[in-house]
């Protein structure tokens, strides 16, 4: 299976909106044999728990879909994980969320 590569860089600044906290790393090496950090995979994500949907209905979660499959994903290729996590917590409420969605999409 073929996929790109997404370098990884500190140089770029971080939005105003959101951090980027390390949760965990697949291999916690790089693909280049090298050494480099030419090649190596960054899986960012953004996951919300809380009232979510799981198979159709509204259910409290604990660990949001999002992080489940960026989970699986790490699990199957190596790569650097990150969390993105909103600088104003979202609320555990689904309908609160998607109200606040709205004027941010």
């Amino acid at each position: 299976m073929w996929r790109r590569p997404v370098p990884c860089s500190s140089s770029k600044p971080t939005p105003r909106d959101a951090t980027i906290t390390p949760t965990t790393s697949a291999a916690g090496t790089p693909s280049d044999p090298s050494g480099s950090d030419a090649g190596r995979v960054l899986l960012a994500y953004f996951s919300r728990p809380g009232e979510n949907y799981d198979y159709g209905k509204r259910r409290d979660l604990k660990v949001g879909n999002t992080e489940v499959l960026a989970g699986m994903i790490a699990d199957r290729i190596t790569c650097d994980v990150h969390r993105i996590e909103a600088a104003a917590p979202y609320s555990d409420s689904y309908d609160d969320t998607v109200a606040r969605n709205v004027p941010e999409q």
